[in-house]
């Protein structure tokens, strides 16, 4: 079964106004894992996805990201921010809307540090 897309945005310097002529298009998005390959022993769950090229497409698989997001990891944060939105759920506007529950002043502060 293929993974379900659940959010995809722009990022990097075309989302801050920074790009240029050469600049290529960064993605990053969250996506579902079907339930069948959770659970099958036989099936190995990849948790990121990283397509790169003109456009670097790097998606997260749902747990993971909310795994990072909590642990205060810039990337997975500014996916929850960005307003260039390509395509969307219910599912992530609910967690767009309570975003600023996922933050942690010491996590961000020591994510930042590296």
């Amino acid at each position: 079964m293929k993974n379900q897309i659940l959010h995809k945005v722009v990022v990097g310097s075309r989302l801050h106004g920074l790009n240029n002529e050469n600049s290529d298009y960064d993605y990053r998005g969250i996506f579902k894992v079907p339930l069948i390959d959770i659970l099958s022993p036989y099936r190995k769950q990849d948790n990121i996805s990283w397509i790169e090229g003109k456009e670097d497409d790097t998606s997260y698989e749902l747990l993971n990201f909310l795994k990072m997001a909590t642990s205060g990891n810039p990337s997975v944060l500014e996916v929850l921010w960005s307003n260039q939105v390509i395509e969307t759920t219910d599912i992530i506007q609910e967690l767009i809307e309570n975003r600023h529950k996922l933050l942690d002043d010491k996590r961000v502060y020591l994510a930042q540090l590296g």
